[in-house]
C-alpha cells in the first residue's frame, strides 16, 4: 500500500507522538503497528519489516493521524514468513525508531 503525503504549503510539519508499538506481540495471525502523529499534515513516514539478517520483507508508506499498519507475517509477494523475531522500522521527521515483533504461525 502506498499513500503519498499531503502537500505542505505553509502548514507546520507533523509531529511524531509517543513510541511506535506492535500489538499483539507476539502475534498470530496478524499484528497492528501503531504510531500517532500530530500537526496539520500527514506524516512523511515509512514502516519496514526486516528479518534478523537485515532482509527487507515488507514496507508501507502510510499517512494520517494516527497511523496503523497491519502485518500478517508475510513478505511483499504474499509468501508466509517463518516463525521468529522480526524488526519493524519506522522513519519519520529524520528519526528512525526500531522495535522487535515476534511472529508465531
Amino acid at each position: 500500500m502506498t499513500t503519498e503525503p499531503t502537500p505542505s504549503g505553509d502548514a507546520p510539519p507533523a509531529l511524531l507522538l509517543g513510541t511506535p508499538r506492535a500489538a499483539p506481540n507476539p502475534f498470530n495471525p496478524r499484528t497492528s503497528i501503531l504510531f500517532e502523529v500530530g500537526g496539520t499534515l500527514r506524516v512523511d513516514a515509512d514502516v519496514v519489516i526486516h528479518d534478523l539478517r537485515g532482509r527487507r520483507l515488507r514496507d508501507w508508506r502510510p499517512g494520517g493521524d494516527p497511523v496503523e499498519v497491519i502485518w500478517r507475517g508475510d513478505d511483499a509477494a504474499g509468501r508466509r514468513s517463518a516463525a521468529g523475531v522480526y524488526i519493524f522500522r519506522m522513519r519519520a521527521q529524520g528519526r528512525t525508531l526500531t522495535r522487535k515483533v515476534t511472529w508465531l504461525p
